[in-house]
């Protein structure tokens, strides 16, 4: 019998003795049930070799593209939720509220400041 590769591992070799010719897959890419190569969908990242799955960007970060090792911070005036599967950062900043890049909640302006909300 032919054993398959170990988990998160592939090889497109023919004729393999041992389990040595079988390399991890990529950073940015996951090993599916089938030992299949497949890139990370938006929204995840694999920052790692040799894994089964992909990561969820975390608070105040998303990802617009596949294949990736990590997430790009939400612009100043815009927050991110995290947990979610996110090409984009959930919203922008109301009139009022502002945020630092990578941030997962809007704040209120202190007195004496303002903001007109978004990326103003």
């Amino acid at each position: 019998k032919c054993n398959a590769c170990p988990v998160g591992t592939l090889s497109n070799i023919t004729g393999l003795s041992s389990s040595n010719g079988c390399i991890p897959v990529s950073a940015g890419t996951y090993a599916n049930s089938k030992g299949e190569e497949v890139l990370c969908p938006i929204g995840q990242y694999q920052d790692e070799k040799g894994q089964t799955f992909c990561k969820l960007c975390s608070a105040g970060r998303y990802n617009n593209n596949t294949g990736q090792i990590s997430c790009r911070p939400c612009d100043n005036g815009t927050y991110g939720l995290g947990g979610s599967v996110n090409a984009t950062c959930d919203g922008a900043c109301l009139e009022g509220f502002y945020s630092n890049m990578g941030s997962s909640s809007c704040k209120i302006c202190e007195a004496g400041t303002y903001s007109k909300g978004g990326t103003d």
